[in-house]
């Protein structure tokens, strides 16, 4: 029954809970258990960004089921939906701010790099200077090893 006092309804929740609390909470629990694996990913995961599985399908089948920052396939349980925080609080998403499905690596790495390009960018340049170092370094005590097998190399 539709309330127009949304403070009519939230009594009437209170006192049902009062009354049939311990009921409710035996069927809640036993509609969880029966429930698939799956379904309970997807509404644990999903529900919470207003997302219909349609929706969802449609987001992966566009993106050929890869990660839309690596490219790299993900698996189902796995993906994760990425978003503009600045839109919507951290655990719900919108139409409007959803920027694609992720896996929950490159979720993670640009969540803390602030979702900042040029953050990101930085530290990609950084980390590809300083693998070319560790390559040269490495490089440099092999050919040591070839002039000088008998003698132990610092590592």
């Amino acid at each position: 029954m539709p309330y127009k006092d949304p403070g009519v309804k939230a009594a009437y929740d209170r006192e049902r809970y009062i009354r049939e609390g311990a009921k409710l909470r035996a069927l809640k629990r036993e509609r969880h258990r029966l429930l698939p694996e799956q379904e309970r990913v997807w509404r644990s995961r999903f529900s919470r960004h207003g997302i219909r599985p349609e929706d969802w399908a449609a987001m992966w089948d566009a993106q050929q089921g890869a990660c839309y920052l690596c490219g790299e396939e993900m698996v189902a349980g796995k993906a994760v939906i990425d978003h503009d925080h600045s839109h919507c609080p951290p655990e719900q998403s919108c139409r409007t701010c959803r920027r694609g499905l992720a896996c929950s690596n490159c979720n993670s790495a640009i969540g803390l790099a602030g979702d900042d390009p040029d953050q990101l960018r930085q530290m990609a340049g950084a980390l590809e200077a300083a693998q070319l170092a560790v390559t040269q370094r490495m490089a440099a005590v092999a050919a040591k090893q070839l002039q000088f097998p008998s003698e132990e190399i610092t590592r």
